[in-house]
């Protein structure tokens, strides 16, 4: 036991400097994941305050102050929950209104936003509008390029019907076929009935 004691004694005496080192740079870590987490809490307070002003605002058609407000979770709270949702919904409504540039802009922003670890939800429903907003500009292979670029957008129904959407506008009855072949099969191995119905009545359509 003493042998072991004095072994320890001569590692810990011959390694102090190290050892030093790596308890400090623990602690620094420690404390920055505390602070890094408070202030996470912090920023998602006072955005969810903001969202709430902006709703109540929208409502009153108080137009001043919840353009205020929306531009004040963009530009300070981009990265949280509520400001992503709160340009979700302003895409939806420019788009809506006529504005499809804006909407275009806010949805592009969107997916950015969330690209990577961010909320893959927010970032699927960004990328649909982007393709569909592009489909209605006529612009083909970007929607295409949107969609594709999707993790799995192979194995997503949806995705794949969407995609024969576009090539039956382009024309390219061929790989329209293809694409919804894979969504009715993708749709069965859902059980989605009403997914298979629909694709076979777009497959029965072509010519």
């Amino acid at each position: 036991m003493t042998e072991e004691n004095n072994a320890i004694i001569n590692f810990v005496n011959k390694y102090k400097s190290t050892i030093t080192v790596l308890l400090i740079v623990f602690v620094i870590i420690l404390f920055y994941l505390f602070f890094n987490s408070q202030l996470k809490n912090k920023k998602s307070e006072e955005a969810s305050k903001l969202y709430y002003s902006w709703n109540i605002n929208l409502l009153n058609e108080n137009n001043v102050k919840a353009d205020e407000n929306f531009n004040d979770l963009l530009n300070s709270y981009s990265n949280t929950g509520y400001a992503q949702l709160a340009l979700l919904k302003d895409s939806i409504q420019e788009y809506e209104s006529g504005n499809i540039e804006i909407s275009l802009n806010q949805f592009t922003m969107l997916k950015n936003l969330t690209n990577g670890s961010g909320n893959k939800l927010l970032n699927k429903i960004a990328s649909i509008n982007i393709a569909r907003i592009n489909i209605d500009l006529l612009n083909f292979d970007e929607a295409i390029k949107v969609l594709t670029s999707l993790p799995n957008a192979s194995q997503d129904a949806y995705i794949n019907e969407l995609i024969g959407d576009i090539y039956l506008k382009q024309g390219n009855t061929s790989q329209s076929r293809a694409q919804y072949s894979s969504a009715a099969k993708l749709y069965a191995d859902e059980g989605n009935n009403v997914g298979q119905r629909l694709i076979k009545m777009k497959i029965s359509n072509l010519k």
